[in-house]
């Protein structure tokens, strides 16, 4: 609802934005700290029976992969909602291009989970999960502009998936030549065009 019908105004800029960073943010909660419990409480069997050669760690990933699909529905139907309610880019292409990104985002948020899973006890990996995704959100590409990242710090974009999945979005969304928006003319910074919001961000650079 708050997100509802939004419009072609600096309002509505502002609204797309938000909602989604927040669709970014939602699913990478949900698919990866799942994921930790899930995965630990088979650790002890998979350890077991890698010990015995019934199959190799690749093998036990695809599978797990594979078998974790279907519960992305649940994402897709969601997705779908909020793309169509919300107004975002109407092109049917670009709607794929969202639902894509989405699987990306989830499947990459199960792995890291399922790192956390591997290399830490169940209680410490919950503490580290919301502790990794936080510091993830930080470098995610709305609260802090990419191009002032520190030198030394820089290199947490290119592991930051979060990043990855709202910089595509936002490119999906607003790399297009009909995006654009109208001005409230009190003068006012006015971001008159999808490529104007791209820049502002430091996302001119990304492709879909």
């Amino acid at each position: 609802a708050l997100y509802r019908g939004v419009g072609d105004d600096q309002e509505g800029v502002q609204n797309r934005l938000g909602c989604l960073f927040f669709i970014t943010l939602n699913l990478a909660y949900s698919s990866a700290l799942p994921s930790i419990n899930l995965f630990a409480s088979e650790k002890n069997i998979v350890i077991r029976e890698q010990a015995s050669g019934a199959y190799s760690t690749s093998a036990y990933y695809l599978s797990k992969l594979v078998a974790e699909l279907p519960k992305l529905s649940s994402k897709f139907v969601f997705c779908t909602i909020v793309y169509w309610i919300v107004g975002f880019n109407p092109d049917p292409v670009r709607y794929v291009n969202f639902l894509l990104i989405i699987i990306c985002e989830c499947l990459s948020a199960q792995a890291v989970g399922m790192v956390m899973a591997t290399g830490l006890p169940i209680g410490a990996a919950l503490a580290f999960g919301p502790a990794c995704i936080t510091v993830f959100t930080l470098f995610g590409g709305i609260y802090l502009n990419m191009d002032s990242i520190p030198t030394g710090a820089g290199w947490i974009a290119y592991v930051d998936f979060i990043y990855y999945a709202f910089s595509a979005l936002c490119a999906n969304e607003f790399d297009d030549p009909d995006a654009l928006f109208t001005c409230d003319g009190d003068g006012s910074r006015c971001l008159a065009d999808g490529k104007a919001v791209l820049e502002l961000y430091s996302f001119e650079d990304i492709r879909v």
